[in-house]
């Protein structure tokens, strides 16, 4: 990916969405695929205007021939996003709501955000309520609620869909 956001997002039987990532500029997409052989699974949306470059199957096959060490690279890559689906599914599993939202909030931080006058970090995306409760295996009413709690503790502060984080300690010592 060259510029921008975009989510990816699996529909679930129920047909609720859940995001599996989020993508930003210099990321790569759908190479799991290409390399297995299989289907794209998920979708694709774009959440700030972005531009993505193609890179065909012959050719990608062909630079990873030419180039073991992008090769290894790429296994290497392929075996930290397992692990990281792996911490993931552990967190829904074991971890409470409120843990997941503040997990969330400063993985956004370190990602995407940028630090303010005074203190603090702006998370520099804006996602929905919707957006957030779907990357954490919740519902939307639950988000609302959370950051609510939150901002009332002046953890964070919300103006819109903007999320500026005022505690990070408060906000760490919820995972620990």
């Amino acid at each position: 990916m060259f510029s921008g956001k975009l989510k990816l997002y699996k529909t679930g039987v129920n047909g609720r969405l859940q995001i599996v990532r989020l993508a930003s500029a210099g990321d790569l997409l759908g190479y799991r695929s290409l390399i297995s052989d299989e289907p794209y699974s998920a979708t694709a949306e774009v959440i700030d205007e972005a531009m993505v470059c193609f890179i065909d199957k012959t050719t990608f096959f062909d630079v990873l021939r030419r180039n073991p060490q992008l090769a290894l690279e790429m296994m290497k890559k392929l075996c930290r996003e397992l692990r990281e689906a792996e911490d993931h599914v552990m967190d829904v599993a074991q971890k409470s709501t409120r843990e997941r939202m503040a997990a969330l909030l400063l993985t956004l931080k370190e990602a995407y955000g940028s630090p303010i006058l005074g203190g603090g970090f702006s998370l520099g995306i804006e996602l929905s309520r919707e957006e957030m409760a779907e990357m954490i295996g919740t519902t939307q009413e639950t988000v609302i609620r959370l950051l609510s709690e939150l901002r009332s503790q002046g953890v964070v502060e919300i103006v819109g869909r903007s999320i500026t984080i005022l505690k990070e300690k408060n906000l760490q010592s919820l995972i620990s």
